[in-house]
C-alpha cells in the first residue's frame, strides 16, 4: 500500500496554500466587518438592524379565552349580582357605567359574584369621593325647589321685646312686654306654665 497522500483525491499543496491564504483573508474580512459594527454600536444608541434573510419573529402567543358560558342562567346571576348592590345602595346609578365597564372585562365567574360587584362599586365611590363630598356640601347650602331658606334668628335681648313677630304674638295675646319677657324667661329655665296671664 503507498502513502494516502499520494492518491488522487490529496491536493497539491499549491491548492492547500491558496486556500489558506483565502481563508485568511476571509478571516481578516470578517474581524474587519465585526470592528466596523462595533463602531457603529458605540456611535448610534440603535442597534442595526437585522440582516434581510432573518427569519420572522413569531407572533405573540393570544391571552387565553374565557372558558364558554351558557347565556341564560349566566346572564340571570350576573344580574341579580348587581341587582343586589344597586338596591343595596342608592348611588350605584351614579356610577353604573364605570363599574359596569370594569365588571365586563372580568373572568366570568367573578362577573357573577355579589361580592365582586360591592368591592368594584366601593372600589370606583371611592375614586370618587373628592366629588361626592362637593356634591353633598352643595346639596345641603341650596335649598330644595319650594323650600325657603330660614331667616337668622332675630338677637334675643332678655330686657325687651325687639322681634317683630315676638311683639305681634305679645299683642294678641294680651300680655304686656314685662310678662312676656318673664315668661320668655321661665322657658329658658324648663320652667312651662301653661297660663299665660
Amino acid at each position: 500500500m503507498g502513502n494516502p497522500f499520494d492518491t488522487p483525491a490529496a491536493k497539491d499543496t499549491s491548492t492547500l496554500e491558496a486556500e489558506l491564504v483565502q481563508a485568511k483573508k476571509d478571516l481578516e474580512d470578517s474581524k474587519g466587518r465585526e470592528q466596523q459594527l462595533l463602531d457603529q454600536l458605540l456611535v448610534s444608541p440603535t442597534p442595526p438592524a437585522p440582516p434581510t434573510d432573518a427569519p420572522p419573529k413569531p407572533p405573540a402567543p393570544e391571552p387565553p379565552k374565557p372558558p364558554a358560558v351558557e347565556g341564560g342562567e349566566f346572564d340571570t346571576l350576573v344580574l341579580g349580582a348587581r341587582t343586589l348592590v344597586r338596591t343595596d345602595h342608592p348611588d350605584f346609578d351614579r356610577f353604573a357605567s364605570e363599574i359596569d365597564n370594569i365588571v365586563a372585562r372580568m373572568v366570568p365567574e367573578l362577573r357573577k359574584q355579589y361580592r365582586v360587584w360591592l368591592e368594584v362599586y366601593f372600589s370606583v365611590r371611592g375614586r370618587h369621593v373628592d366629588d361626592l363630598i362637593a356634591s353633598d356640601r352643595t346639596a345641603r347650602a341650596t335649598p330644595a325647589p319650594g323650600e325657603r331658606p330660614t331667616a337668622p334668628p332675630s338677637p334675643v335681648v332678655d330686657d325687651h321685646v325687639t322681634d317683630p313677630v315676638e311683639h305681634e304674638m305679645m299683642t294678641k295675646l294680651g300680655l304686656t312686654e314685662k310678662q312676656w319677657i318673664e315668661r320668655r324667661k321661665q322657658i329658658k329655665e324648663g320652667q312651662w306654665q301653661l297660663n299665660l296671664g
